[in-house]
């Protein structure tokens, strides 16, 4: 019986009516089943591996849960679907299709607080360490304002955020969509919506220190960081794909 889910989305942005920002990198199936068998290599929990799709023609070689989005045309706003209650009942991974899976993340799917992000890797980590952090807290036990900006890169999250999250969506749908918060470059955003709904979410690299970074704002600068990395994840260009010269991003992107 699985114990975990792992989510991701795929969809081709030139079909949604609100085109996406900075232009969309284009995947296939290949990327996710690339995706499955690098969890696969990596984790020894079971797990159920679910993509949320545009069309439902998509073939893929390894036991990927094929579900389709409810918004098929909404551009960013579609990643909101993962965290649908009625794709899974597991604590569920989210996360994206230019991640590379490097070692073994049992930890990071064990964790079942509420809800878990990422601190937006803009924020270094010499930042946290001169505000004092500690667990995402200051000595006060305050999370700092400017730590606030939350990044769902990858996200954990447990059935009493889903129920939570449902819930919001529910009662506040269309104050969600049009309240200018949770735009980004005039696209409403799921990033933003978990900014500004969320802004006190558990911090995942903060709970499982040097093993979750950011390959632009980080490993690019600090390639030694692979030594305990576990999780390296892409915005923007390059992906992995433009990066199979080096042999740590050839030897997971497969």
């Amino acid at each position: 019986m699985s114990e975990v889910a792992i989510v991701t989305c795929l969809f081709n942005g030139n079909k949604t009516t609100i085109k996406l920002p900075y232009g969309a990198f284009h995947y296939d199936t290949i990327w996710v089943d690339k995706l499955y068998r690098q969890v696969k290599r990596n984790t020894t929990l079971a797990f159920d591996f679910i993509c949320l799709v545009d069309e439902p023609d998509y073939k893929f070689s390894e036991p990927v849960q094929s579900v389709m989005l409810n918004n098929r045309r909404g551009g960013w706003l579609a990643l909101t679907e993962m965290y649908r209650a009625d794709i899974t009942t597991l604590p569920r991974l989210t996360i994206g299709l230019d991640t590379l899976i490097l070692k073994n993340i049992d930890d990071i799917l064990s964790y079942r607080g509420f809800f878990a992000v990422c601190t937006d890797p803009s924020i270094s980590k010499h930042t946290l360490s001169s505000m004092g952090v500690i667990d995402g807290h200051d000595h006060e036990g305050n999370r700092p304002f400017d730590l606030r900006a939350n990044c769902n890169a990858i996200t954990m999250a447990t059935t009493p955020f889903i129920t939570d999250w449902h819930n919001m969506w529910t009662e506040r749908r269309e104050e969600i969509l049009t309240d200018q918060w949770h735009h980004f470059s005039g696209v409403t955003s799921e990033m933003m919506i978990i900014r500004n709904e969320y802004p006190f979410a558990d911090r995942l690299d903060i709970l499982y220190p040097e093993k979750i970074y950011s390959y632009k704002h980080w490993i690019i600068d600090h390639p030694e960081a692979l030594e305990t990395a576990s999780i390296v994840y892409y915005g923007g260009q390059p992906k992995q794909c433009h990066m199979l010269d080096k042999p740590w991003v050839a030897e997971a992107f497969r």
